[in-house]
């Protein structure tokens, strides 16, 4: 991460990322860690990307269906019928919500923010848990 924000010497978001199965909550915490080390030593973290947030079937064969969001369909067969939450990674993705916290002290205001030159988007700001806190009061209750 580091080479690569020295490489380009850009912000750096970190995307499409997750784990299967019963490695989700413990690798959620590991990128959670990574995240706020990176912030405290000043590096230009810009968010993290959880995808997908759901389950979801193998692109080469839909009929397997891989844990591997914060949520699961109770009946893979019948993705409608319900889900279910992934306690260990719901646990990681609340304690994750300091990282948040500590990215906001870094990034506003952007001091150090350098004008935007002609055909690039302006500085917005960025969240590191990118879950609305009314999707984890939901995913709480569906315990």
């Amino acid at each position: 991460m580091r080479a690569v924000c020295k490489r380009y010497g850009r912000e750096v978001m970190i995307t499409e990322t997750s784990h299967i199965g019963h490695n989700r909550g413990p690798w959620l915490r590991e990128v959670a860690a990574m995240a706020e080390t990176l912030l405290s030593d000043g590096e230009p973290l810009r968010g993290v990307c959880l995808y997908p947030i759901l389950g979801m079937p193998e692109w080469h064969d839909r009929d397997v269906w891989t844990p591997m969001g914060l949520w699961d369909p109770l009946c893979h067969r019948d993705p409608t019928a319900g889900r279910l939450v992934c306690t260990p990674m719901l646990d990681a993705l609340r304690s994750a919500e300091k990282v948040e916290a500590l990215h906001r002290r870094m990034t506003s205001p952007m001091k150090d923010a350098s004008p935007v030159r002609p055909g690039e988007r302006p500085h917005q700001e960025s969240r590191i848990a990118t879950i609305p806190r009314s999707a984890l009061r939901k995913a709480s209750r569906l315990r």
